[in-house]
């Protein structure tokens, strides 16, 4: 039985087919199926979270894409397209931190206060480094021009 040219087996001697990149990426997505497959029903549901956001993200944006090739009179400068396409791309990848946010207050994926406690301190000592530096920079900028 001959094999067609280029194919995955011409490419590769016999001993060395699990060594290639295709077979690590099925190995790969098999696991994360097992991964799955295994996973307790609480489990599951952040999954699905999870799954939801990505997928809404992905198609949106694909769809955004695609848009101007189905209807060519969306590529016109005047179109409502263009003025809603930066809008719409926006509100695509909003989908990513609400499926999380979704998969971290129902299902409690984490433990949600020490993450809210570290983003609060955080985020409070990074406003004052930058308040604090601003008003460095704009102090000596008002005394060395004096």
């Amino acid at each position: 039985m001959r094999s067609l040219p280029g194919t995955l087996s011409n490419m590769l001697s016999p001993g060395e087919w699990y060594r290639s990149p295709q077979f690590k990426r099925i190995k790969a997505s098999g696991e994360q199926r097992n991964e799955i497959a295994v996973a307790a029903p609480l489990q599951r549901q952040q999954i699905k979270w999870l799954s939801f956001g990505f997928g809404a993200t992905i198609l949106l944006l694909l769809l955004l894409q695609a848009a101007p090739g189905v209807f060519p009179d969306l590529k016109a400068p005047d179109s409502w397209y263009q003025l809603s396409a930066p809008l719409t791309e926006v509100i695509g990848y909003a989908f990513l931190p609400i499926s999380v946010g979704m998969a971290l207050l129902r299902y409690r994926l984490w433990d949600i206060d020490t993450v809210i406690n570290r983003a609060l301190v955080y985020g409070l000592l990074t406003s004052t480094l930058l308040a604090l530096y601003i008003g460095l920079i704009v102090g000596g900028r008002h005394c060395c021009l004096e």
